[in-house]
C-alpha cells in the first residue's frame, strides 16, 4: 500500500484482527461492497516485543494459526510485526506477507495468469498487474473495514474482549 501507518499500533492491531477474524469466521470476510473473500494466516509470523524491534523478535514457520505459543506470546505483550496471509478470491489464490508498519505487501505470489505470455507478452504483463491491483485493493478494503470497526464504540465492548479471550486459548 506504500503508506506509513501514523499510529504504529494500528498496523499491528490490523494484522491481529485479520488473524482473529479469519479464525472466528472460518476465513470468510465480507467486504464493504458485499463481495466475500477468504483470508487465512499463512505459515510465517514475526512478532516483536512491546518496546519495538529488539534481538528478542520471534518468528514462526509452519502452521502459525494453530500455534499456541504464538497466541501466548501475543497475550503476554508481543505484537505482530509481519504475517503471511493466503487470500482466496474469485476462485484464485494469492499469498503475501503484510508488514504492520507500512501495510506493504512482500513476497507476493499471484495466481497463474490465464494468458499465454509467449504470444501476447503485453497482455500477460497487464493481467499480472491486474492481479497485483486486485490483492492490493482487497487489503485496502479490509483495512478500511478494520478502521471503521476499531473506531466504533462497540470495539471495546465486543471485539477487544473477544480477542483477549481468543488469545488466552478459547475458541472465538
Amino acid at each position: 500500500m506504500a503508506v506509513k501507518v501514523q499510529n504504529e499500533s494500528a498496523g499491528r492491531e490490523f494484522l491481529l484482527w485479520l488473524w482473529y477474524e479469519s479464525e472466528r469466521n472460518n476465513g470468510l470476510f465480507r467486504l464493504p461492497d458485499g463481495k466475500a473473500v477468504e483470508l487465512w494466516l499463512g505459515g510465517r509470523l514475526a512478532l516483536e516485543s512491546a518496546e519495538g524491534r529488539t534481538a528478542s523478535d520471534l518468528t514462526w514457520r509452519g502452521d502459525a494459526s494453530e500455534h499456541d505459543d504464538a497466541r501466548w506470546a501475543l497475550s503476554s505483550g508481543r505484537r505482530i510485526r509481519k504475517a503471511e496471509y493466503l487470500l482466496h478470491m474469485d476462485q484464485q489464490e494469492w499469498r503475501f506477507i503484510l508488514d504492520s508498519d507500512s501495510l506493504d505487501l512482500h513476497s507476493l505470489k499471484i495466481p497463474r495468469p490465464e494468458r499465454d505470455g509467449e504470444e501476447h507478452p503485453q497482455a500477460l504483463a497487464l493481467e499480472r498487474l491486474c492481479l497485483v491491483e486486485a490483492v492490493t485493493r482487497t487489503v485496502e478494503k479490509l483495512f478500511s473495514q478494520f478502521l471503521e470497526r476499531r473506531m466504533s464504540p462497540e470495539w471495546e465492548k465486543t471485539a477487544e474482549p473477544g480477542i483477549r479471550k481468543w488469545l488466552s486459548g478459547a475458541r472465538p
